[in-house]
C-alpha cells in the first residue's frame, strides 16, 4: 500500500490510519540493517551496507556473516539467536576494525535481523542519571513525575523540546509537562487530536520503548531484496529501532518546524499511556545508543512512578468514599426508629459527595428522596431505559447521546449514574452531574486535514497549522470514576439493609435475611430427591451461609454458599450474591460463566467481600452433574457402599483475583446421593478440618439410606451437635 486514495474516495480524519507503518521497506541510513538466517547465512541488507562494509546487498548475499563483519562478531549473534527468536535482544557490542557498534537483534518474518549502529564516544555523568533517579523515585503525583521526567530527558539527550503527552480515552493526546529552550513557545496544556498518532502507530509505540528520527530529511536506505516473505511484502521491522518513517509523519514534522525527534513511551499495566515527545529545530540532533538507553531508562522509571501515582490515588478516593458510603450505613443502623426519608435528607451533602454529583434521586418503594438539582423523571426514564439487563449499573457522561431528549436538560443532567437496589429496579438511586463546559486549547484545528493532489489520485496531508485553537466542548459531564462507582454501590447496598430492618421489625434480621435468601420450599425434580438445612450458630448471628436451589428448564442447579464474616454486612453481600447467582445462571447454565460473573461483580462492586461457592448443574435427561467450586469443600458422593469427595477442581474463591474457573463431570447413579455442604458443618473447636471431613464421611455413609426426609437436619446434628459455632448449611440431592 502506498498511502494514496484511489480518484474519488471519500477523505475523512482516518486515511492515515491504513499506512502499513511497519513494513515501509526501507530504514533510517544512521544505521543498517542485515537478514540472514539460523545458519547466519546473509539473506538480504540495507542499500547502505556498502557504505559501511564496501560490499552492495547483492555481492554479500549468500554468504556468511563471519565473512561480512568478523568471526567474533558471528559468534556473539550466533549466540544471542535463541533470545532474539523470544523477543527483541538491545546494546550488542562489537568492535570492527577498530569502530565500535551497537546491535540490536531480533526474529521477523521467519529470518533474523541484525541493526548496526556506529557508537561515538560519549560521556554521560553518573551522577545526572542518579540525581534523575532519584528526583522520580519522589515524585507523589503525576503532574510533578511528568515534570521531573521531562526535565531529565532533556538534560540526558539535549533535545530542544522534550514534553510529556498524555492519552485521554478517545486517545487525543494533552501535554501536560514541558522543558524547552527559553525561546521557543510552550506546548504545556495544548491538545493534539487522536488522529495525530493513529492506531498503527500507537501499537509500535506499545511495542517499543523507544523511537528515535535523526534528520526528518534522511534518504531511506531501502531493503534489497525486497520480497523476503512469502507473499512477497516487505520484511516486518515492527520491532526496527531503525525502521523508516511515514512520509506523512515527516511531512507532519516539517509542517512544525522539526527537524530531529525522539520518542519514549509511557506504558502503565502494559496499555500506552502516553509519550514523552523530544523535538529538536535546528538540524539533525542523533543522541548516540547509550544517551537514548538512559533516556529509555528514564521513560521506564517514569511509568512505573505514574501508575504508581494513578493507583495511589484511586486508592486514597476509594479509601475515602468507602469510609463514606460506610458511615452513611452506620448512621442509617444506628437510626432505624426514624423516617428513612427525614434521614437521607439531613445527609444530603454526604449522599451527594458519595459520587461527586451536584443532585440525586432514590426511590424505595413508595418514597422518593429529591437532592440538590435534578431533571424532570421522565427525562431521567428515558435514559435509563437504555441501561441493559445484564448490567448492574448504569452509567453515562452524555445523555444525550444516548437519548436526545435528554440535551436541554444537560446543565443539569449531562451525566447519569444509577444503582438498582431491587431485582425489577422499583428501587433506585440516581446520581446527575451538569454538563462540563471545557474550553479546550488545540495547537491548530483538530478537524483540519488539508488534500494534497499528487500522482494520478489525492493524498491526505496533515495539517499545516499548529496556532492555538481553541474549542468549546458542551454536553459532556465529568466521567464517573470507579471509587465513585463503587462507593455509590456500597451506599445502596445499605439503603437495601436499612430497608429490610425497617419493613421487619417484629422479625430479626438474620431470619429476616434467611427468609429471603432460602427457598421457601424445595421445588420437584422428577427422578430425585431432595434435602436441605440451615441453621445459624450458636449465638444466632447474622451469617454469610445459603443454599439454593434454581431450576433452569431441563436442569437443576444446586448451590451453596458462604460469605465470609458475620453481621449485616456478611449477611446483606450473600443477598446480592445469591440474587445475582440465580440470574447469571438462568443466563447461562454453565456454572463456570456463572461464577466468574459473580467474581467480576464482587472485586468491582463488593471490593472486600469474599466468598466461597459450590453450585452443581444437573441435568434431567442424561443425570450428569457438571460441579465447580470456588474456594469452596469439596461435595461428598453417598451410597451404601462408601462416600467419597468428589475430585472438584480448586479454584480460587470470589472476590479475590480474576482468572478461569475450571468444572468437573460425573454422572450421579441411581440410589447415589450429591451432599453440599458449608464448613460449619465440619469445623468445630479442637478439631481440624482433614478430621471433620473424615467424621462427614463417615455420618454421611452411615444415613445412606435414610429417608430423605430431614436427612440433613440429622447429618447436621450428628457433625455439630446442638450448638454450632458457626452457620450450618447442608443441601442433599438423591438420585432415586
Amino acid at each position: 500500500m502506498t498511502g494514496y486514495l484511489v480518484r474519488g474516495e471519500l477523505i475523512d480524519l482516518h486515511n492515515c490510519e491504513d499506512e502499513p507503518i511497519h513494513i515501509p521497506g526501507s530504514v533510517q541510513p544512521h544505521g543498517a540493517l542485515i537478514a540472514f538466517d539460523a545458519d547466519l547465512v546473509v539473506q538480504a541488507a540495507s542499500s547502505n551496507i556498502s557504505d559501511w562494509f564496501g560490499n552492495s546487498p547483492d555481492e554479500i548475499v549468500g554468504s556468511h556473516l563471519g565473512e561480512l563483519l568478523d568471526d567474533v562478531a558471528a559468534e556473539t549473534v550466533e549466540a544471542e539467536l535463541a533470545r532474539a527468536a523470544e523477543g527483541r535482544v538491545d546494546e550488542i557490542q562489537f568492535v570492527l576494525d577498530g569502530d565500535r557498534y551497537s546491535g540490536a537483534l531480533y526474529a521477523s518474518t521467519g529470518w533474523f535481523v541484525l541493526e548496526l549502529e556506529a557508537v561515538r564516544q560519549t560521556n554521560l555523568p553518573l551522577s545526572l542519571v542518579r540525581s534523575a533517579t532519584m528526583e522520580l523515585n519522589q515524585t507523589s503525583t503525576i503532574a510533578a513525575t511528568a515534570d521531573a521526567a521531562a526535565a531529565a530527558v532533556r538534560e540526558i539527550t539535549g533535545f530542544d523540546r522534550v514534553m510529556v503527552y498524555r492519552f485521554d480515552e478517545q486517545w487525543n493526546g494533552q501535554v501536560i509537562a514541558e522543558r524547552k529552550r527559553d525561546d521557543l513557545n510552550t506546548f504545556l496544556g495544548l491538545r493534539y487530536p487522536s488522529t495525530d498518532i493513529p492506531a498503527q502507530a500507537r501499537d509500535l509505540y506499545r511495542r517499543n520503548w523507544l523511537r528515535v528520527i535523526p534528520d526528518i530529511h534522511f534518504e531511506p536506505a531501502p531493503i534489497e531484496p525486497h520480497d523476503l516473505t512469502p507473499d512477497g511484502t516487505p520484511l516486518d521491522l515492527s520491532d526496527s529501532t531503525i525502521r523508516s518513517v511515514s512520509p506523512i509523519h515527516v511531512e507532519y514534522l516539517s509542517h512544525m518546524g522539526v527537524t530531529a525527534s525522539m520518542s519514549i513511551s509511557l506504558i502503565i499495566d502494559d496499555e500506552l499511556w502516553g509519550l514523552i515527545a523530544c523535538h529538536h529545530y535546528s538540524g539533525p540532533h542523533r543522541p548516540p545508543p547509550p544517551v537514548r538507553n538512559t533516556a529509555e531508562y528514564i521513560g521506564q522509571l517514569a511509568s512505573v512512578r505514574l501508575g504508581d501515582c494513578e493507583r495511589n490515588h484511586e486508592r486514597q478516593r476509594t479509601t475515602e468514599l468507602t469510609n463514606l458510603a460506610n458511615a452513611l450505613g452506620d448512621i442509617l443502623l444506628a437510626n432505624d426508629h426514624r423516617s428513612l426519608t427525614t434521614l437521607l435528607a439531613e445527609h444530603e451533602a454526604d449522599v451527594l459527595k458519595l459520587a461527586n454529583a451536584t443532585g440525586a434521586a432514590i426511590r424505595i418503594g413508595d418514597d422518593v428522596v429529591r437532592f440538590g438539582t435534578v431533571p424532570p423523571a421522565a427525562v431521567t426514564w428515558s435514559v435509563l431505559d437504555h441501561w441493559s439487563a445484564d448490567d448492574d449499573a448504569f452509567a453515562c457522561e452524555h445523555a444525550a447521546s444516548i437519548e436526545p431528549g435528554a440535551e436541554p436538560y444537560a446543565d443539569v443532567a449531562a451525566g447519569i449514574l444509577a444503582m438498582s437496589m431491587s431485582g425489577d429496579r422499583d428501587d433506585l438511586a440516581v446520581w446527575f452531574r451538569p454538563e462540563q463546559v471545557e474550553f479546550v486549547d488545540w495547537a491548530g484545528d483538530p478537524y483540519e486535514k488539508e488534500v494534497a493532489a499528487e500522482r494520478p489520485g489525492v493524498r491526505l496531508a496533515p495539517r499545516r497549522s499548529f496556532e492555538l485553537w481553541r474549542e468549546v466542548v458542551r454536553g459532556r459531564s465529568e466521567p464517573w470514576a470507579e471509587p465513585e462507582m463503587a462507593a455509590a454501590y456500597r451506599f445502596t447496598r445499605h439503603l437495601i439493609s436499612s430497608k429490610l430492618r425497617r419493613d421487619r421489625e417484629a422479625v430479626s434480621i438474620a431470619d429476616d435475611l434467611m427468609k429471603v435468601a432460602l427457598p421457601a420450599r424445595l421445588p420437584s425434580v422428577p427422578g430425585y430427591a431432595l434435602d436441605a438445612h440451615y441453621a445459624p450458630d450458636g449465638q444466632g448471628r447474622v451469617g454469610g451461609d445459603w443454599y439454593d436451589v434454581v431450576t433452569l428448564g431441563d436442569r437443576t442447579a444446586f448451590v451453596v454458599g458462604d460469605v465470609a464474616g458475620h453481621g449485616l454486612r456478611a449477611a446483606s453481600t450473600m443477598t446480592q450474591a445469591r440474587n445475582s447467582l440465580r440470574a447469571y445462571l438462568a443466563d447461562d447454565p454453565d456454572p463456570t460463566v456463572a461464577a466468574a460473573k459473580l467474581d467480576r461483580l464482587l472485586r468491582t462492586m463488593l471490593p472486600g467481600e469474599l466468598v466461597t461457592l459450590v453450585v452443581a448443574v444437573l441435568d434431567h435427561e442424561s443425570s450428569r452433574v457438571r460441579l465447580c467450586g470456588a474456594g469452596h469443600l469439596p461435595p461428598l458422593v453417598i451410597d451404601a457402599h462408601g462416600a467419597q469427595h468428589t475430585s472438584m477442581p480448586v479454584n480460587r474463591l470470589l472476590g479475590a483475583f480474576d482468572g478461569p474457573y475450571e468444572a468437573v463431570e460425573f454422572e450421579l447413579v441411581p440410589g447415589q446421593m450429591l451432599l453440599m455442604y458449608s464448613d460449619g458443618l465440619v469445623e468445630k473447636p479442637g478439631r481440624d478440618i482433614d478430621e471433620g471431613l473424615g467424621v462427614l464421611r463417615r455420618e454421611s455413609q452411615l444415613l445412606a439410606e435414610a429417608s430423605i426426609d430431614g436427612w440433613a437436619e440429622r447429618l447436621a446434628d450428628l457433625m455439630a451437635g446442638l450448638d454450632p459455632h458457626d452457620d450450618v448449611t447442608a443441601l442433599a440431592v438423591r438420585r432415586l
